[in-house]
């Protein structure tokens, strides 16, 4: 196997051991009492982190790389009937 192909093969191993990591924290630290349907991936700073979607409040949802379903998030915490403020 030449170097190039090795150097590739190491970068995609490093890729998903980091994705690996990522999807085990579903299961340990803040969200480890929430139901996985819950809980939603987005980006925040280049990395990946986990919301709650029934949790989660404006103010951090505007913290996070805005996409669809970040901006959806918003727009129905922003119409909701309910105040979180109840």
């Amino acid at each position: 196997m030449d170097t190039e192909t090795m150097d590739i093969l190491q970068k995609e191993n490093q890729r998903l051991k980091k994705e690996l990591d990522f999807m085990n924290t579903l299961f340990s630290g803040e969200h480890n009492s929430a139901p996985v349907y819950q809980l939603e991936r987005a980006t925040k700073n280049g990395e990946p982190v986990w919301i709650n979607t029934h949790t989660i409040t404006v103010k951090e949802l505007k913290e996070l790389e805005q996409t669809e379903q970040v901006e959806a998030l918003i727009k129905d915490k922003s119409n909701s009937r309910y105040s979180d403020k109840w």
